[in-house]
């Protein structure tokens, strides 16, 4: 038998009990008047973790550059230009999309013409246990360019069934990630590539871990207990929710660390219940790629640790500390250098000087502050409703400040009013603009309903500022109910996802929006995903362009 690029793609691509019929006869290599195609081209999966992503490999008999035209079953087409000229090439092919054949047709070209090889058949499978996809909303022509990255599961906490996965602007998932861990944040990397914020299966402390879209980890940056290998931060407990690649090539990343305090709340309704806690205070940790640590920020320094907020008292899943602040993002203000972070259980946002660590402002409910803090508060200008339990935000030019509002209780303790009925509760993204001078805040506008009606996701999720087009993009990640009804009560798993783009506005304008569900009787619990970042490109810098 003749090894013809068609063969090669099926061995690569279909599994063992897969059939493909041998187009050998049918698809000769056709030469043009390029460069002759000396080998291949082939075509290899880069992994079974990774079903999407495969390599390219051909040889040329003098200088060439690549491009692969991806042809989908509907026939649209997309176009991969290679940056690289030379005569033997290995290359990423990324962007193909799930359960679908896709014709690769390989051009190599130089000054003298263009030879085109046979088009070869490449089928993809995603897994079985898989959310289904509902494209509400697509219009790509008003939305960011590039893609979307999140990372989905059906438990939160459990590395099961768990995938981080890359959508184009059609919904189309184009790249997924089986991990062997529970990935908790992942975003984009500068060289391409991408940091996730992984919770160990150990549940000592998840590291940060880095991979290539083929695949590959890279490396991973860990705490000492940590079993797997890679580079130690020394005196971290592993890290959280969120990390920050700084200009410098540092990274600041959220650990925590067992705080004694010993006249600590007991209670969300006795004030006077109080007595010696041991409790799970969060710090940041700036440190260089090599694991050493520049600088450590204690949060226990700079809020009143005599101050609950709902869930304070609940134990972590990590340590089983009382969970005092849990802080899940942080960002630095790229306007003056100093740091934004989101203290969940305290319902309030808070920036720091990242020279000095002290206290900046702070936005959210006056409630249950002790005097020293409250100069610190920004005040409401007008009607401004202040957040609960976010968890995520973006910082935007102006003192503008981004922020995904869960909205969980509405409330805070010891105080009226009592946290806000299930069924009346309600999520949103929400945009403030800070008046640094005066201490005071603006709420500028808030979105809450793609169109089908109020979503309320009880946990995760975030807000970003889409720089080019000035959109806003939206992860409701744990979407529990719609107007108030219940997803199980409707036939749908318990939660969902819906990732959602659009230009703020009177009215907003909805571009994209994306549901990630199940049916009931398929998975009752649904699927969560924990944020949805902007991607620029499947490809690093440098290797390649896509246009379709």
């Amino acid at each position: 038998m003749r090894w013809t690029p068609a063969i090669l793609a099926c061995l690569a691509a279909c599994g063992p009990g897969d059939k493909q019929e041998d187009t050998s006869k049918d698809d000769p290599i056709i030469k043009g008047d390029g460069p002759s195609i000396t080998q291949g081209p082939t075509i290899t999966s880069a992994g079974e973790h990774v079903p999407l992503s495969f390599k390219l490999a051909l040889t040329t008999d003098s200088e060439a550059t690549v491009i692969a035209e991806l042809e989908e079953p509907d026939g649209t087409v997309t176009t991969v230009t290679y940056q690289a000229t030379g005569t033997d090439f290995s290359l990423p092919l990324l962007g193909l999309i799930g359960d679908a054949t896709t014709k690769v047709t390989v051009r190599v070209s130089d000054k003298g013409g263009v030879t085109s090889a046979a088009a070869i058949p490449v089928a993809t499978k995603l897994p079985s246990v898989f959310p289904d996809i509902e494209v509400i909303v697509s219009e790509p022509e008003k939305m960011e360019p590039g893609y979307r990255l999140f990372s989905v599961r059906p438990t939160l906490l459990l590395n099961e069934n768990e995938y981080m996965m890359i959508a184009d602007n059609r919904g189309k998932i184009v790249w997924m990630l089986d991990p062997d861990e529970v990935v908790l944040d992942v975003k984009p990397f500068t060289n391409g590539n991408l940091l996730a914020v992984q919770d160990a299966n150990d549940m000592i402390g998840g590291p940060l871990v880095e991979y290539t879209l083929l695949g590959e980890e890279l490396q991973r940056w860990k705490s000492a207990s940590h079993s797997r290998p890679g580079i130690v931060v020394d005196g971290v407990d592993g890290f959280h929710h969120d990390v920050v690649l700084l200009d410098d090539g540092n990274f600041l990343a959220i650990s925590k660390e067992p705080l004694n305090i010993p006249t600590y709340h007991l209670s969300y309704i006795d004030r006077q219940d109080v007595g010696p806690q041991i409790v799970s205070s969060d710090i940041f940790v700036k440190f260089t790629p090599q694991g050493e640590v520049l600088e450590t920020y204690h949060l226990s320094d700079i809020l009143d640790t005599q101050r609950i907020g709902y869930d304070c008292l609940e134990p972590t899943h990590s340590d089983g500390l009382a969970d005092w602040t849990h802080t899940n993002a942080l960002q630095v203000d790229p306007s003056d250098g100093n740091i934004v972070i989101s203290v969940r259980n305290q319902d309030v946002l808070v920036k720091f000087d990242a020279t000095t660590h002290e206290l900046i402002w702070m936005m959210g409910t006056e409630e249950n502050w002790n005097a020293d803090w409250r100069d610190d508060l920004l005040q409401p200008q007008g009607d401004v409703e202040w957040s609960y339990h976010q968890h995520g935000h973006d910082l935007g030019s102006g003192n503008r400040v981004l922020v995904f509002d869960n909205g969980l209780q509405r409330a805070s303790p010891f105080v009226q009013p009592p946290p806000m009925a299930i069924e009346d509760r309600y999520s949103r993204v929400v945009e403030y603009t800070v008046l640094p001078g005066s201490m005071e805040v603006i709420q500028n506008w808030e979105f809450n309903d793609a169109g089908d009606g109020v979503l309320f996701s009880d946990l995760v999720g975030n807000a970003r500022y889409m720089p080019d087009t000035g959109n806003v993009l939206g992860c409701f990640g744990y979407t529990t109910s719609v107007d108030g009804v219940p997803l199980n009560d409707v036939g749908f798993g318990r939660k969902a996802i819906r990732i959602v783009e659009f230009k703020p506005g009177q009215p907003h304008d909805v571009v994209f929006d994306m549901k990630l569900y199940s049916e009931i009787a398929e998975n009752e619990d649904g699927w969560v995903a924990y944020r949805a970042e902007k991607l620029d490109s499947l490809y690093p810098p440098g290797v390649a362009t896509v246009s379709r």
